[in-house]
């Protein structure tokens, strides 16, 4: 999350406080997990210093234990309305006021883990993006075992209902969960050369899209920024997909620039081990001539495509610049 940070502060702006705060929280409870929380157990019986261990973490041992039970405890939240709402699928009293009610008090409980506990509006959005983190990190919104091009109907259907409700009561919720999806889909891209095999990526995908339509013009502009800050298999298909349902003038803004940072090289490894013919050509009469071959020159439509091309020798303009 700090390599994403540091890529958003250098080419784009400066993250704002609450996405700060979150990635603060994550560092402090790795921290806990990793050092602070082992000092108490590795100086047991060493009295007093084992007091101050545990208070050497300060506030940040408080808060990275505080989120860690928020998403505990949002996991037992979850999984019990995804166990009551299927069996009120399965007794056909989806649309009962019962089940309404039973709907509404998980919703009241996610609602008052992400408000309580005090801390101000830094407090509040790091404990909503502990609860977003448990819904997407741990698939709950998937369904088990997914198929690729299996439909996310049924799983959009049993879930709406519940992040609906939390959409309305807590601020930002359906942003953050928008978020923090597209985070794992480009960790996805990067991860495997066979990203689009990738059946939960898939599915994440679809809800993106699905969280995409509720949030309009604002939902769209975050998520086609991320597509042109992280190009991959995912965030290119989104941002053809948002393209493809926006107006003429977001369009107009917005589709120069993600085309122009799209990776166009489907076999980048292919494409270095075995050089195109225009390259070798240049090659063999640049050093025929007494004078280094130089693979930068493309043709004519080459050149006109824009996007990002690789080139075996580096380009002389400024990082950042698309030449």
């Amino acid at each position: 999350s700090f390599v994403g940070l540091r890529h958003e502060a250098t080419h784009e702006e400066l993250p704002a406080l609450g996405r700060l705060v979150g990635a603060s929280a994550e560092a402090l409870e790795w921290l806990w997990g990793a050092y602070w929380s082992r000092l108490g157990t590795e100086e047991r019986g060493g009295g007093g210093q084992v007091a101050a261990g545990t208070d050497g973490g300060g506030m940040g041992g408080k808060t990275a234990g505080s989120l860690s039970a928020v998403r505990e405890e949002a996991g037992r939240l979850m999984r019990s309305y995804r166990g009551l709402r299927r069996e009120a699928f399965k007794r056909k009293r989806q649309n009962s006021r019962e089940h309404r009610v039973e709907v509404e008090t998980v919703a009241r409980a996610c609602g008052e883990l992400c408000g309580g506990g005090g801390g101000g509006r830094g407090s509040e959005q790091a404990r909503v993006h502990a609860v977003v983190g448990v819904l997407v990190d741990e698939k709950l919104l998937l369904p088990s075992s997914r198929e690729l091009g299996s439909a996310m109907g049924p799983a959009i259907t049993l879930w709406s209902g519940l992040l609906d409700l939390l959409a309305t009561t807590i601020a930002d919720f359906r942003l953050t969960l928008i978020r923090h999806a597209l985070s794992v889909l480009s960790s996805a891209d990067a991860a495997s050369a066979n990203a689009d095999q990738d059946a939960d990526a898939e599915g994440l995908y679809l809800w993106t899209c699905h969280f995409l339509d509720s949030e309009g013009e604002r939902g769209a502009v975050l998520a086609l920024r991320w597509c042109c800050l992280y190009p991959g298999y995912w965030t290119g298909k989104l941002g053809h997909d948002i393209l493809a349902r926006s107006d003429e003038e977001f369009v107009h803004v917005w589709k120069g620039l993600f085309e122009s940072s799209a990776l166009r090289d489907a076999d980048p490894v292919a494409s270095e081990a075995v050089p195109s013919e225009c390259q070798q050509e240049i090659e063999m009469n640049g050093f025929q001539d007494g004078v280094r071959g130089d693979s930068r020159v493309l043709s004519s439509n080459e050149l006109g495509s824009g996007g990002w091309r690789r080139a075996v020798v580096p380009p002389s303009v400024p990082i950042g610049v698309v030449a």
